[in-house]
């Protein structure tokens, strides 16, 4: 699921929502994806909210992926 946060007329941040990406297949169709995404919303950032996962950043193509556990948000 995912939610974007607006600023007027264009999107400010964008907030996915995923149990759990500890599987490889998994992370790497969801980073896949989001690459895409941040690309075409011009997008630097992405936050992915995880049950299970640990508290992570990744850089790819100098866009930036956050990975945080719900309780921590």
């Amino acid at each position: 699921m995912i939610f974007s946060i607006r600023n007027r007329w264009t999107i400010a941040e964008a907030i996915q929502v995923s149990w759990s990406l500890y599987e490889t297949d998994t992370r790497k169709r969801e980073i896949d994806w989001l690459l895409e995404t941040l690309e075409m919303y011009h997008l630097e950032s992405w936050i992915i909210l995880t049950y299970y996962n640990k508290e992570e950043e990744i850089e790819i193509n100098w866009k930036l992926i956050k990975f945080v556990p719900v309780c921590k948000w």
